[in-house]
């Protein structure tokens, strides 16, 4: 979904029965390349089990997520990006076999597992600010009301209300001295960051005019 608001992305969504009918379910080849072909980028879920340098490669299935940006077909690879070295994200290159392989593997207990994502930049679009909507979203935040026009195959927190959630985690793994995943850090760093991107924004523009103390306490 943030994919699909973002203002400077074409961003498609193709069913994994669609791509089946046309391409058949062997093999994503001949997708992939028409699409980078065509200027797109791919973004799937695989099964890191089949994808050399995870950490997964052989030892265990996980569905991740994987970018896929390019492709020689003189010696059958395929350039993806992914977070596989130690949670930095990286560029690097897989068969077009290991690709099915990881591909075909993924449960396909929710279509958002199974869906192939086409994305291409948008090199001239308008996009109108709306302070109303980002008052909107800052209340709902605050009152970790859930997002409506969020289509979703699972339930999720909201606001607020995650920040809870991951703080029972930490106090789980705590007494029971179990890990936690890295990833929800990750992301809340980014989504702060992007508030106080979102904060500089509003007050370079003059829609806040004395709060210059808030890039402090951001």
């Amino acid at each position: 979904l943030l994919m699909k608001n973002c203002p400077g992305l074409s961003f498609y969504n193709l069913p994994r029965e669609i791509v089946v009918r046309k391409w058949g379910s062997s093999s994503i080849k001949d997708l992939l390349m028409e699409a980078i072909q065509m200027g797109y980028y791919l973004y799937i879920f695989v099964d890191r089990y089949f994808i050399p340098g995870t950490e997964s490669f052989k030892e265990k299935h996980i569905s991740h997520e994987m970018l896929i940006y390019g492709f020689d077909e003189e010696s059958n690879e395929v350039y993806i990006a992914d977070n596989m070295a130690d949670g930095r994200f990286v560029k690097t290159k897989c068969s077009f076999q290991d690709l099915d392989d990881a591909y075909w593997a993924v449960d396909e207990e929710y279509n958002f597992l199974t869906e192939i994502r086409f994305l291409k930049p948008v090199d001239d679009f308008y996009y109108k600010f709306s302070i109303d909507k980002i008052c909107a979203s800052l209340n709902n935040y605050l009152l970790s009301k859930e997002t409506y026009e969020l289509a979703r195959e699972q339930d999720f927190d909201f606001g607020i209300q995650a920040i809870h959630k991951i703080n029972q985690e930490i106090e789980e793994a705590s007494i029971h001295n179990d890990t936690l995943s890295i990833r929800s850090f990750h992301f809340f760093y980014e989504h702060k960051m992007l508030m106080e991107m979102r904060i500089r924004y509003l007050i370079e523009n003059k829609y806040l005019n004395e709060y210059d103390s808030l890039l402090e306490q951001a």
